[in-house]
């Protein structure tokens, strides 16, 4: 699940060059946003996940990390926080909710209408 990202190292050395700026920024994004979507570009499963909330009337904010210069890091540190390796990584109300799976399942169960509306 996922889409590949080339740019993802699981190298100790790239995490320690992470700057505080940039994870306080993702920090305020959490804070900002209801509907959080990082994602890629030309990835299947990130346009999926868009096209999901689109149809379902739900107002979300995305950042495609492969056109931003801060992007290598932007993975990492998603990476850290999801145990994931791959974009899209949905965050609601802060807390990371998962890809492409679990909002279509979300939607069909109607839980993820109901975390919404509260």
């Amino acid at each position: 699940m996922g889409c590949q990202y080339s740019g993802y190292n699981n190298n100790d050395e790239i995490q320690t060059n992470i700057s505080e700026p940039l994870i306080d920024i993702i920090k305020c994004q959490f804070e900002e946003y209801k509907v959080l979507v990082y994602s890629k570009s030309d990835c299947e499963d990130s346009q999926k996940v868009k096209q999901i909330f689109r149809q379902n009337d739900i107002t979300f904010e995305y950042f495609e990390v492969d056109n931003m210069n801060e992007g290598p890091q932007l993975l990492v540190i998603l990476q850290k926080i999801t145990s994931r390796k791959n974009p899209p990584f949905v965050f609601i109300k802060g807390k990371f909710y998962g890809s492409s799976k679990e909002v279509k399942n979300g939607f069909a169960s109607g839980e993820l209408s109901k975390a919404l509306l509260n």
